[in-house]
């Protein structure tokens, strides 16, 4: 008993190679597991989250899994934060994708960019998939959106 009580407490003080982090470099230590599990830090923990997130909407890998490896949590406890706001981790990420996407259709500074690659900067990769969702979501194809888009001022 006691050996084991040794071996996760030399398991607990690792420190992991920044080679291992796949997604920002060295370990984080200013969000260990302890922390980001403590109740009160439910509110502020999905506000990183999504911040996190949007920053990376364009990743293909960006999934739950990867926001819960990234902030130090379980699937299952990130799950439980958006569900929480009455959300789930994929369909919030999916959410953001397309309100990205409806935004980049909207602004003028961006007509030189095809409706594909609004997609791809999305996220929301493949023409076709962007374009179903897209309509599933808003009721109109992504190019007639942009046709008829709703007249926005935007400075110079």
């Amino acid at each position: 008993m006691e050996l084991l009580r040794t071996e996760r407490t030399e398991y607990a003080e690792y420190d992991a190679p920044a080679e291992y982090d796949e997604y920002d470099g060295p370990y984080d230590r200013t969000a260990p597991a302890e922390l980001a599990r403590s109740p009160l830090a439910g509110p502020d923990l999905l506000l990183r989250i999504k911040g996190f997130a949007r920053s990376r909407l364009a990743d293909p890998d960006l999934k739950p899994g990867m926001l819960a490896r990234h902030h130090h949590i379980s699937l299952r406890h990130l799950q439980k934060l958006f569900r929480d706001h009455g959300q789930s981790p994929a369909g919030w990420i999916r959410d953001e994708r397309l309100r990205r996407s409806r935004a980049e259709l909207r602004d003028p500074r961006l007509d030189h960019l095809s409706v594909a690659v609004i997609g791809d900067r999305s996220g929301l990769y493949g023409a076709s998939h962007f374009s179903r969702l897209f309509r599933k979501y808003y009721g109109v194809a992504p190019g007639e959106y942009r046709r008829h888009r709703p007249g926005i001022r935007i400075a110079a």
